[in-house]
């Protein structure tokens, strides 16, 4: 039987790199897990497709985590052109397909065209709910639901890399911008087609990826080196005897057996680990 971890207090704010395949609440969750936190909540979806900055806030930070929904955030995408897919990135399946020998030049209009304040409408692969159910839901059982265009702001959209069909683009925006939406409009005004096959957070609220950042596997291996040893039981001897350890010597789970069933030469978790170390330390 295993003692389920106890939670503990933990206030701050974790800048997750969140890997790619993950979704944000299984992000969040292991994380949330890893540190035995209370109270935890992330600040802003990203697909599983997404990889970077995922702020997750613990217990008081949790009270400000609205700040960095709301706040201006930095992506780098990658773009196919003259392919449409049904979910508007590589997860899809390829419904549509045009002229992919797009010009830089076109490219570049297209872009400045939609640079400023435009309106945009939210994708049916989204997390936006509609009576109760993530949009998404929807979608994946064909149905469309109407979605009102919203006002958001491009600040900037800058090539960094350009060979049609593909297309790299960093892309500064205000809350609420989809990505995804914003490849396929620039698609549209060239008269094309286009879909994310990557997607990558590196700003959100003035926090970049240049700032201390940990993933998932890192903090595996963090709490593997500082979690405190599990205890070691009486019906567990058997598979934790040691060569080093005094033979006939059982153990206990501290506080666990009562001092009349307890005999003397019991020997105690921590003295059991102290003495593999030093047979360890003698034999190097």
């Amino acid at each position: 039987m295993t003692n389920k971890p106890t939670k503990r207090p933990v206030n701050g704010v974790l800048l997750l790199d969140k890997p790619e395949g993950l979704s944000s609440n299984t992000a969040l969750q292991k994380a949330r897990r890893l540190f035995r936190a209370e109270k935890a909540g992330h600040t802003g979806v990203l697909d599983p497709l997404a990889t970077g900055l995922l702020p997750v806030c613990f217990g008081e930070a949790t009270k400000f985590a609205q700040y960095l929904i709301d706040a201006d955030k930095a992506y780098t995408a990658t773009l196919k052109l003259g392919e449409a897919s049904s979910t508007g990135d590589a997860e899809g399946e390829i419904v549509a397909t045009a002229r992919a020998d797009i010009s830089l030049s076109e490219f570049q209009t297209a872009c400045q065209a939609l640079t400023g304040d435009i309106r945009q409408v939210p994708p049916m692969f989204s997390a936006l709910k509609h009576e109760g159910k993530p949009l998404y839901e929807y979608a994946r059982k064909g149905i469309v639901i109407e979605r009102k265009a919203r006002d958001i702001t491009i600040y900037s959209i800058d090539i960094t890399e350009f060979d049609a069909p593909k297309a790299v683009i960093d892309v500064r925006c205000s809350k609420g911008t989809y990505i995804r939406t914003l490849s396929e409009d620039i698609a549209k005004h060239i008269g094309t087609f286009a879909h994310l096959t990557a997607l990558r957070r590196t700003e959100t609220a003035g926090f970049t990826t240049t700032f201390p950042q940990t993933g998932v596997k890192r903090l595996r291996r963090y709490h593997a080196q500082t979690r405190p040893a599990p205890p070691v039981y009486r019906r567990h001897f058997r598979r934790a005897a040691h060569p080093c350890v005094q033979p006939r010597r059982r153990i206990y789970r501290t506080g666990g057996i009562s001092k009349r069933n307890r005999p003397s030469e019991s020997l105690a978790p921590d003295e059991y680990r102290r003495q593999i170390t030093s047979c360890k330390e003698s034999q190097s």
